[in-house]
């Protein structure tokens, strides 16, 4: 329930409670917007510039005191300025306050407006903050910038072994079919 305070005082030798009940205010604090590659997307952007990222929004509910609030639903919800297009997760708090939401796909080079919002409950009080946020640009024609080229060679040399090592695989097993069907031959003539 709610969070109480109890204070017992005599009032003319009459015997007084008095109980105040009250919620504690929160706060979304250390937002950020984490923009993530994985390898696989690595390999599609030095094929061709991708239009859009993967990002996730991550932050920390705390309380008036500075603790964070465990266990309580945040829903953020990020909107493209320009074309209002809206994208939204609900997610919980961990025992230290902490929340991770994505990954929101963004389109590179355009503002967003992220929310962060948190309904309260008996305990704490509702909160929300907005932030905005503009997604990395286009980072131009071929291999990104940050991606040295030897990575580029190294994934292309990976695809090169492993196909090689399909094709002998292949290879090896149309072998061992030729060799069975030859000796059933052998066997039945």
């Amino acid at each position: 329930g709610y969070n109480e305070t109890v204070r017992a005082f005599s009032i003319n030798h009459t015997d007084v409670v008095l109980k105040a009940w009250y919620r504690v205010p929160t706060s979304p604090e250390d937002v950020e917007v984490e923009v993530v590659m994985s390898p696989l997307s690595w390999l599609f952007q030095l094929l061709s510039p991708q239009e859009a990222v993967e990002a996730y929004v991550e932050g920390c509910l705390r309380d008036y005191y500075g603790s964070g609030v465990p266990s309580r639903r945040v829903t953020v919800n990020v909107t493209n300025v320009e074309t209002g297009f809206a994208q939204s997760i609900t997610t919980t708090t961990d025992a230290s306050g902490y929340f991770r939401a994505g990954p929101f796909t963004l389109a590179r080079g355009k503002e967003y407006r992220i929310s962060i919002a948190y309904g309260g409950d008996d305990v704490y009080t509702s909160t929300s903050k907005t932030i905005t946020y503009t997604a990395p640009p286009p980072e131009g024609e071929g291999l990104p910038v940050s991606l040295p080229i030897s990575w580029a060679v190294i994934v292309v040399a990976i695809i090169v072994i492993i196909a090689v090592v399909l094709i002998l695989i292949k290879i090896r097993k149309i072998k061992h079919e030729l060799e069975l069907l030859y000796s059933e031959d052998e066997f039945v003539g």
